[in-house]
């Protein structure tokens, strides 16, 4: 049951990042803009959002730009938009 919790959690993560670039697109986020919306709604802790943004970077829904990780910006891709849009599904983001 824990793993269960863990897993939906992720996924509403990763929508939640989705959803913050979907609502400023085209303009690219801070990660650190991301990261701060996150902790302040208590959805994640630092260490833990790379590895939604690994994720979400693999799967070509986000884009990051940079190569500091203290200055990488995240854009979201058309792929992202479909995602967050509808046209497409994902079992592992919750949008």
């Amino acid at each position: 049951m824990a793993a269960n919790l863990t897993v939906a959690a992720n996924k509403r993560v990763r929508g939640e990042i989705l959803a913050l670039l979907y609502s400023v697109q085209p303009v690219p986020v801070e990660i650190r803009t991301i990261t701060n919306s996150l902790l302040e709604s208590n959805m994640v802790s630092v260490p833990s959002i790379a590895q939604h943004i690994d994720y979400l970077s693999g799967k070509k829904y986000i884009q990051v730009i940079g190569e500091d990780a203290a200055e990488q910006i995240l854009k979201l891709t058309p792929t992202g938009v479909d995602l967050v849009e509808g046209t497409i599904e994902d079992q592992g983001v919750d949008v």
